[in-house]
């Protein structure tokens, strides 16, 4: 593999990373009505050799909330690396408390594109618009459509009310899928970031063939404080928080 392929091939693996490591983020400890709260949160990812350090943001203007992961490889990924993979979403609060995602934008950090994507929600048509290298779709917008950043706040927001076992409808790609999280038990789990106790859970997500686990920790507002991908029996790679600021702490 060249030079130029080895950066394409790196630069599509980091904004994989995002896209993969998407359900993680911090819901509010106490009424179903709550609010997210924001943090900064920095993770390890371990892909066989490869290493990639993600750094994660949750603000509020106003009404709205604003995302932002950065994936920035390391060693061999850091030099293979164009620019860094940067996911962006935007959403707000619906009546009763419920995530309304507004938009979401995933730049791969390569020339090509081939796994840049934007969603635009529209409420008011209900329809969503996903543009990426290869068109445009318009996909349906029902009540509780959340995307692949934002199914992970509904889940902590919902995890933090006194909820359990849930099953969402996502915007993933070009297409709508059932996102369902099933609770595997509970785990201490020592990392960088300090010793945990977690609720682990299993999500399997329509028309994927691989399975994560997700370790959210209650003392981080429900924070996903690892997360780990298997396909065929495998370990395919894992996520560990290595610091972060907000949530209390």
């Amino acid at each position: 593999m060249n030079r130029q392929a080895a950066r394409r091939a790196c630069a599509q693996w980091l904004a994989s990373i995002l896209v993969a490591m998407a359900p993680v983020t911090a819901g509010a400890q106490a009424t179903p009505a709550a609010a997210p709260m924001a943090y900064t949160a920095s993770y390890e990812f371990k892909r066989g050799m490869l290493r990639a350090e993600v750094v994660e943001t949750l603000a509020s203007r106003g009404d709205e909330y604003f995302y932002e992961s950065t994936a920035t490889g390391k060693g061999f990924a850091a030099l293979a690396q164009g620019d860094p993979a940067v996911q962006h979403s935007r959403f707000m609060l619906a009546e009763g408390g419920r995530v309304r995602p507004l938009q979401f934008d995933l730049d791969d950090g390569t020339k090509q594109g081939e796994k840049t994507t934007s969603i635009v929600f529209d409420w008011d048509t209900k329809e969503a618009t996903v543009t990426t290298v290869e068109g445009t779709v318009t996909l349906p917008l029902a009540p509780g459509t959340l995307d692949v950043y934002t199914v992970s706040v509904q889940f902590a927001l919902d995890l933090a009310a006194g909820g359990g076992d849930a099953r969402y409808r996502v915007i993933d790609g070009k297409r709508l899928r059932d996102y369902v999280f099933t609770r595997e038990g509970e785990q201490a789990l020592k990392l960088d970031a300090g010793v945990f106790e977690t609720r682990k859970y299993r999500l399997e997500r329509d028309g994927r063939d691989s399975i994560l686990f997700q370790w959210h920790a209650p003392a981080l507002a429900f924070l996903a404080v690892r997360v780990e991908e298997f396909k065929g029996g495998k370990t395919r790679y894992r996520k560990d928080l290595i610091s972060v600021e907000g949530l209390g702490q």
